[in-house]
């Protein structure tokens, strides 16, 4: 598998689907994703490691609310070489799977 998110580069997705990162160096990393929403959206944005969710936001009635514009998560990890993180983006509202309804920026920094 092809990573699609980089180490310390911001990168920009519109729609929804799932983003992954092979870590290549041991150590501290600080993910976060932004993504701005239709309104009525159910977005929801989960950060992985190695299929265990570290961070979920969204993805229900209440939150994000009908007419939130926008929605972040992030968190920060301690990993390995060779672990996976992934960043999941779904929805259960169609009014999501419009394209270009959802447009998101991923971020991931190594921290010293």
């Amino acid at each position: 598998m092809t990573d699609s998110i980089k180490v310390n580069q911001s990168a920009a997705y519109a729609g929804l689907g799932t983003s992954t990162l092979t870590v290549q160096a041991t150590g501290d990393y600080f993910i976060s994703v932004q993504s701005t929403i239709p309104a009525g959206s159910a977005l929801k944005q989960v950060i992985n490691s190695n299929s265990v969710a570290l961070a979920t936001l969204g993805g229900d009635a209440n939150d994000p609310t009908p007419t939130q514009p926008s929605i972040a998560v992030s968190t920060q990890s301690y990993f390995v070489a060779g672990d996976m993180i992934t960043v999941v983006l779904s929805s259960s509202n169609s009014v999501d799977s419009v394209p270009n309804a959802v447009k998101s920026v991923i971020n991931v920094y190594q921290t010293v």
